[in-house]
């Protein structure tokens, strides 16, 4: 992702620089510049552009948006999982990237988001579908000189079995974890 700082402002700000960034879904509902299955490129919009929702895969959306309007993250990615293709496109586990604007609240969204995952991975017991929530490193470059790196959080719902189990299973998982997302903003 390039220009992270300037991404977060806008977000925050509620800025919107509309462009011609039309996105083209597959027959398989990949959300991305091509349209296909083999593409992995896509552009991120802040909350407030026109296209955010409609570019955000359907299966995901749900979770993505409770995430954004309810618990005020930032995401810079998500997918709603996908089967591996003929044309060498593999597995693709569904997943929610998530860029915390301090270490403060990368702390408190990383703690509160193991403790959901790991309410919902026991109530559900899957043998196909387990959340994770994964730290990891977003780098761009600000400018020519400047690498930005800040450390985000992913949530995946990986794959422990087939292609075809985990599919089965899969909705189910993100809906529970939906769910419990939800009710604790009910007993707030």
């Amino acid at each position: 992702m390039s220009r992270i700082r300037d991404f977060i402002n806008e977000w925050d700000a509620a800025t919107l620089s509309v462009e011609d960034m039309s996105m083209k879904t597959s027959i398989s509902d990949n959300i991305n510049i091509e349209g296909t299955s083999s593409c992995f490129e896509s552009f991120v919009f802040t909350k407030d552009h026109p296209n955010f929702t409609q570019a955000i895969e359907s299966k995901i959306r749900p979770l993505v948006i409770l995430l954004v309007r309810s618990y005020n993250c930032i995401t810079y990615s998500s997918c709603q999982g996908h089967f591996s293709t003929l044309d060498n496109a593999d597995l693709r586990e569904m997943h929610v990237g998530i860029l915390p604007r301090s270490k403060a609240e990368y702390e408190n969204l990383l703690d509160f988001l193991v403790i959901k995952a790991d309410v919902v991975n026991s109530q559900i017991q899957s043998s196909h579908v387990i959340i994770n929530i994964k730290r990891s490193i977003l780098t761009s470059e600000e400018d020519e000189e400047d690498l930005i790196s800040m450390p985000c959080i992913d949530i995946f719902f990986s794959c422990t079995s087939s292609e075809d189990r985990y599919f089965a299973d899969l909705n189910r998982v993100c809906i529970a974890f939906v769910d419990e997302l939800a009710f604790e903003l009910g007993n707030k």
